[in-house]
């Protein structure tokens, strides 16, 4: 377990090194903004980072500051300034909001969430201003709070949106706390776990007055999905957890060998890929990940 948490972290560091040197690293060789090397498009980046991935998004940021840096000769003390704006921002958004939150849900649907959003902005941006200050002198508040609140509300704002409510991506939590999802179960081949399952769902649909269409496409991607582990992993249980949104996320956990559902297999016929097709025709983003003897799948619909 504690070996598919650190092989998660770590995806998380080096996705948010990747991302910050590609925002980064073009401006500063093509010197597009005539700004300093620590003011760019990047500058959005922490917060949605922090919000997402938590401490280890900050990281990841700290690591492409870095890395662009040095690819140009940056000077140290911009260097430090640069991270330091990240760790603030990063870790210091992460904290403010779930810290303060019942769910520990980042949603941006009502206008609350807005607010606490740019509320959250300015105290962070005025301390990445302050921390500038002391390390590069007076005429860095202005710009570099400016910058981090400006970028965090008119870029950072709708990537949240994409990445929170639209594709489902889970944030990481604080020690100690959680999700509750709204509805979990656990089936298994041979039984009518399958049957509980979707009584479940029909009532939670009936409770949230959700459309007999899109509680059929919800129950139809977790039968097909069943369908093709159980044929390959006929003894293991499949965890599910669905969580009902903009967009509908669906989180499958199996233990055993390693097996992809979404892989199509030498030995298939046309009949057994009629249900992959059907799934793959629903979702708006499928993913797979294996560690540690876990089978994780993650669809949103």
């Amino acid at each position: 377990m504690w070996k598919s948490k650190i092989s998660k972290y770590c995806n998380m560091i080096l996705v948010s090194a990747i991302v910050y040197v590609l925002l980064d690293l073009p401006l500063r060789i093509t010197e597009f903004l005539k700004f300093d090397a620590y003011i760019g498009l990047k500058n959005f980046l922490p917060s949605t980072l922090g919000l997402l991935f938590g401490p280890w998004g900050a990281a990841g940021g700290c690591i492409g500051c870095v890395l662009s840096a040095l690819f140009c000769h940056t000077p140290v003390r911009e260097i430090v300034s640069e991270c330091g704006c990240v760790l603030i921002m990063g870790i210091g958004m992460w904290l403010l909001w779930q810290v303060g939150s019942v769910t520990h849900k980042v949603h941006f649907k009502r206008p609350v969430h807005y607010i606490k959003l740019a509320g959250f902005l300015a105290i962070l941006s005025g301390c990445c201003g302050l921390y500038s200050t002391f390390l590069m002198g007076k005429q860095t508040f202005v710009v570099t709070s400016m910058s981090y609140m400006a970028l965090g509300l008119l870029v950072g704002t709708p990537v949240n949106i994409l990445f929170s409510d639209l594709l489902c991506i889970q944030p990481v939590l604080p020690w100690g706390c959680s999700i509750k999802n709204d509805v979990t179960g656990v089936i298994d081949a041979g039984t009518n776990s399958m049957d509980l399952l979707n009584d479940t769902l029909e009532a939670f649909a009936f409770e949230r007055k959700i459309s007999r269409k899109k509680i059929f496409e919800i129950q139809n991607c977790i039968e097909e999905i069943s369908i093709r582990v159980f044929e390959r992993l006929p003894d293991t249980q499949i965890q599910i957890r669905m969580d009902y949104d903009d967009a509908v996320s669906l989180h499958f956990l199996y233990k055993g060998k390693k097996y992809n559902p979404f892989r199509i297999e030498k030995d298939e016929d046309e009949i057994s890929l009629m249900g992959l097709k059907l799934i793959k025709h629903r979702v708006l983003r499928a993913m797979y990940r294996y560690g540690n003897g876990d089978n994780e799948v993650h669809i949103v619909i």
